[in-house]
């Protein structure tokens, strides 16, 4: 448990000025990553060590598993073992060395800009649930640090999509057995390339028949829609991923079982999008009676559409977010992007 390890480098040194330990699961977290992924020197043999521990641990964690799920699971420890390896050999060699904070600050700032574009490479090479844990973290600089931060962004939305190809099959598929309708009495087409591609799902803007454009009340200037699909075998693919990370759990993060399965309840959850549909159209209700309404749009699910692996709302077009704060920013700039990206970075 983290009462029961090694402080962070912070904490030691309070600790040996006599302060008060911080117990903040916050600042633990951070520290427990910084711990994680940063690790100043762990002798070769004790490298090719971790690598061997790490693929005897998903071999015996994949025995209950698919061969997919085995193979994934050793992706997984033959990457992150030396780097958990590493945080062990970081607690004992920090606890024994009389470095200031000045200088562990120092090596985990050097080693963070190691470590996390390779962690980016292992989230965008499994997908799956390593995404959904780095979609989480991007959003959280109070809990991991900055050159994290800044690589984990980029799963937030830009996730390599599948084939359009392949997403044509998929809604076909869904449709006709879980709707009983047609995909060519639904759509006349989906754009090739997806708005946005995340963890469980991508999305793209489709166009409707005439027939199902009336049928929803939508003139035949405004057919777009916006079609949510579920990427093939994400459940199981999720399900499978929580096994490896129970054993992370076991390994390197004792304590933390009930947080993964609080998350794990939560994540799937997700994975119905009739669900999501309902939830939309509560929060769509909720915001119309609001004093928000002016100022604020929820899509309309078209319920008739939605199954559990294929959601349908309407099409709104506009910025995301951070663009148009990024944008306001650089206004204030007088146009100048650069400063504007600068003043960001500054920030976070």
């Amino acid at each position: 448990t983290f009462k029961q390890g090694t402080p962070s480098p912070e904490n030691l040194v309070q600790k040996e000025q006599g302060g008060a330990r911080q117990d903040s699961l916050g600042r633990d977290f951070k520290y427990l990553w910084q711990g994680v992924f940063a690790v100043p020197f762990l002798p070769k043999k004790l490298q090719d060590r971790s690598l061997v521990l790490g693929g005897a641990i998903a071999v015996v964690a994949g025995k209950t598993l698919s061969s997919r799920a085995v193979r994934r699971a050793f992706y997984f420890w033959r990457r992150a073992g030396p780097m958990i390896a590493h945080y062990k050999f970081t607690q004992f060699w920090l606890t024994h060395t009389g470095k200031n904070r000045e200088e562990r600050d120092e090596i985990y700032e050097r080693l963070h800009d190691q470590y996390a574009e390779p962690s980016l490479q292992i989230i965008l090479h499994l997908k799956g649930l390593y995404c959904k844990i780095g979609q989480v973290l991007s959003t959280r600089p109070d809990f991991i640090p900055t050159q994290f931060i800044v690589q984990f962004a980029t799963v937030q939305d830009s996730i390599p999509q599948w084939p359009v190809e392949e997403i044509e099959k998929l809604v076909r598929r869904t449709l006709r057995e879980q709707a009983h309708l047609e995909y060519d009495d639904v759509f006349e087409s989906i754009d090739e390339i997806a708005l946005g591609s995340a963890s469980i799902g991508q999305v793209h803007r489709a166009i409707l028949s005439d027939a199902w454009a009336k049928r929803l009340d939508l003139n035949n200037e405004h057919k777009s829609v916006a079609i949510k699909v579920m990427h093939p075998g994400a459940k199981k693919l999720f399900a499978n991923d929580f096994q490896v990370f129970r054993w992370l759990c076991r390994v390197a993060l004792p304590g933390w079982s009930g947080l993964l399965n609080e998350f794990e309840r939560r994540v799937m959850a997700e994975f119905d999008y009739r669900r999501e549909a309902h939830d939309m159209e509560k929060i769509r209700e909720n915001v119309a009676k609001s004093i928000y309404n002016p100022y604020v749009r929820v899509p309309q699910p078209e319920h008739d559409l939605c199954t559990q692996h294929l959601l349908v709302m309407e099409m709104l077009d506009g910025e995301k977010l951070v663009d148009a704060l990024e944008n306001g920013i650089a206004d204030i700039f007088g146009g100048n992007r650069e400063k504007a990206a600068l003043f960001i970075k500054q920030q976070q």
